[in-house]
């Protein structure tokens, strides 16, 4: 994500405005042919964000659930490494960790600056369990000494990292990092639901209105947004076993003494309240078509509308936030065209870069959708592909190593493997069987 020599489209870049910063991309869109590798960088980061934030929890004796490249004999026996460069509260981080089933043999935090780096902690975990820390220099607090950091994290399990450790023991050092990885890391599946809207609507009926305008604008027939409330214990869709299983289960979420949310059920969301006592609000998000020669409203539950428009839905809580101009995340999605027209994929893209403000937002995508590759839309340095080699070893390389002229017609020779990265589709007479 950092910019290379284009001088095209220079408001798709953000800089920290102090000499030496980095100047850093907003977008990345990423193709490959499918099985490449696209998805998996994806899911890399999804396993490096659960382990970090405590959302994959290991016990004391269970393995770290790592996935080795497994066509490798060597790489299936060997640790995985995991390294983000990040920045966050004007400052630069690297931050990164090996590991592999049984313990985290090293992990490493460090500042980056302009000219050199500044160590903050390293760990080494050997094959006995035991760990070797070093820290660098940087303020301590009057209630946390060198020694006391040194002892957590000898104190760490080995099949946990340091960075989690440390916040879970109220060592606030490293929370900067810690939460870029916990609020600012957006992962965005083909199916993931969108889970966060019936809240959001049910708190914020400014969420809900903006909701319905960009349906409107993304020309989906639908003219707003409601939500339908039913008794959760007159809700007969929940047998009386599951009701208690439900309460249950969210009493033991990790919470403070009062805590709002959602839990998804299917196509059914759970609202839910819980102080001295636990309120749940059963919920069904409705969409308005009006029916203009009839002069009437339709409602229509999420399920019957079009694949097309529940992707949409998924992805509008991330489309409304980076409008509003005011986040500063990285949102990362993963086949973004998945079951929306091309001019769609464009126009989520184009709204991005157009409204995203001066927040240092990120958006990276993986797609397939062709019409994206213009270099009056995207620079040359926000173009990257995807290939896997005979041994199955895949590798990521920008558009800007090619150096193609403004006007050689990306699209086409992309289409025509100039740049690799597509599948190599053997002639039908490769099947004995077919005729």
């Amino acid at each position: 994500m950092i910019a290379g020599k284009a001088h095209k489209h220079k408001n798709h870049i953000v800089t920290s405005g102090k000499r030496g910063g980095f100047r850093l991309l907003k977008t990345a869109v990423i193709y490959g042919p499918n099985a490449a590798g696209k998805t998996n960088l994806i899911k890399a980061m999804d396993f490096a964000r659960d382990l970090i934030t405590g959302r994959m929890i290991t016990r004391p004796t269970q393995s770290i659930p790592v996935m080795p490249f497994l066509l490798d004999r060597r790489a299936e026996e060997s640790p995985t490494q995991f390294v983000f460069d990040i920045k966050c509260d004007e400052k630069n981080y690297t931050y990164g960790f090996c590991l592999d089933a049984q313990r985290v043999h090293s992990e490493w935090l460090r500042e980056i600056r302009p000219s050199s780096e500044r160590l903050l902690f390293e760990r080494d975990t050997n094959e006995d369990g035991n760990t070797s820390v070093r820290f660098g220099t940087f303020p301590l607090s009057a209630e946390h000494s060198m020694d006391f950091l040194a002892f957590t994290a000898a104190g760490t399990r080995p099949n946990q990292l340091f960075l989690t450790e440390s916040l879970e023991r109220n060592i606030k050092y490293f929370q900067n990092v810690y939460n870029w990885f916990d609020r600012r890391l957006v992962l965005i599946y083909p199916d993931t639901r969108p889970t966060g809207i019936h809240f959001r609507m049910n708190i914020d009926d400014e969420f809900q209105t903006r909701l319905g305008k960009l349906m409107n604008v993304f020309d989906v027939g639908i003219q707003g947004v409601e939500l339908e409330e039913i008794d959760f214990e007159k809700d007969t869709r929940f047998p009386t076993e599951l009701k208690e299983f439900i309460r249950k289960t969210i009493l033991e979420l990790p919470r403070p003494s009062a805590m709002q949310g959602s839990v998804q059920m299917h196509d059914t969301t759970l609202l839910f309240d819980v102080d001295e006592e636990i309120e749940i609000t059963s919920v069904n998000l409705h969409t308005i078509h009006r029916v203009e020669h009839e002069n009437r409203d339709v409602i229509f539950d999420m399920a019957q509308e079009s694949a097309g428009t529940q992707r949409l839905f998924s992805l509008a809580p991330t489309i409304l936030e980076f409008l509003s101009g005011e986040s500063d995340r990285v949102y990362v999605i993963d086949e973004l065209d998945r079951k929306l027209h091309s001019q769609l994929s464009y126009a989520i893209v184009q709204m991005f870069l157009e409204n995203s403000g001066r927040e240092p937002n990120q958006l990276i995508v993986t797609t397939h959708e062709s019409g994206l590759l213009d270099l009056e839309f995207l620079r040359r340095d926000e173009i990257w592909f995807v290939e896997k080699n005979s041994e199955g070893i895949s590798t990521m390389f920008s558009l800007e190593d090619f150096v193609p002229r403004a006007d050689s017609g990306i699209r086409n020779r992309y289409l025509k493997g100039r740049y690799g990265a597509i599948p190599i589709i053997l002639s039908v007479s490769n099947l004995d069987w077919a005729k």
